[in-house]
C-alpha cells in the first residue's frame, strides 16, 4: 500500500489567508491610533537625546585626544577658501599689471627712433650724472660688488 501525504504548503497558505486580512486590519487600527502616535514621539525624543548624548561624547573625546572637531574641520575649510580668493584676486591683480605693462612697452617701443641705433636707447635731454646712471643701472659696477 502506498502512503499518500499531504502538501504541507497547502495548510500554511490556508493559515495565512485567514490570517492576513485580521492581522493588517489590527496594524492599520493600530497605526492610526493615539497611542501609536505617543509612542512614535516617545522613541524619536529617545533617538534625539542619544544622538546629541553619542555626538558630545564623541567631541570631548576629540578634544582630549587632541584630534580636528568637526567645528574645527569646517573653520579650516572656510580659511582655505578664503585664501583661494585671496590668490585669485592676487592672480586677476598680476593679469592686469601684466597687460599694462605690456601696453607701456608697446608704447615705448613705437616711440623709439629708427635712427637711435636699438630700442630703449637714452636720449639726449636726460641728465647724464653719475648719480642718474647709478639709479638706472647703467654705472661701472665697483670693486668686489656683484
Amino acid at each position: 500500500m502506498a502512503v499518500q501525504y499531504s502538501d504541507p504548503f497547502v495548510a500554511w497558505k490556508k493559515i495565512y489567508d485567514e490570517w492576513e486580512p485580521h492581522a493588517a486590519e489590527a496594524w492599520n487600527d493600530f497605526l492610526t491610533s493615539e497611542t501609536y502616535s505617543i509612542i512614535s514621539a516617545q522613541m524619536m525624543q529617545a533617538f534625539l537625546q542619544m544622538n546629541q548624548l553619542i555626538s558630545q561624547t564623541m567631541k570631548s573625546v576629540a578634544e582630549k585626544s587632541h584630534l580636528p572637531s568637526i567645528d574645527d574641520m569646517a573653520r579650516l575649510g572656510e580659511m582655505v577658501a578664503a585664501v583661494d580668493e585671496k590668490i585669485d584676486a592676487i592672480d586677476e591683480r598680476l593679469i592686469r599689471v601684466e597687460e599694462t605693462l605690456k601696453k607701456i612697452q608697446g608704447a615705448l617701443e613705437s616711440r623709439t627712433r629708427p635712427g637711435q641705433g636699438g630700442r630703449g636707447r637714452r636720449t639726449a635731454s636726460r641728465d647724464e650724472s653719475p648719480e642718474n646712471r647709478e639709479l638706472s643701472g647703467d654705472a661701472p659696477s665697483s670693486g668686489g660688488e656683484e
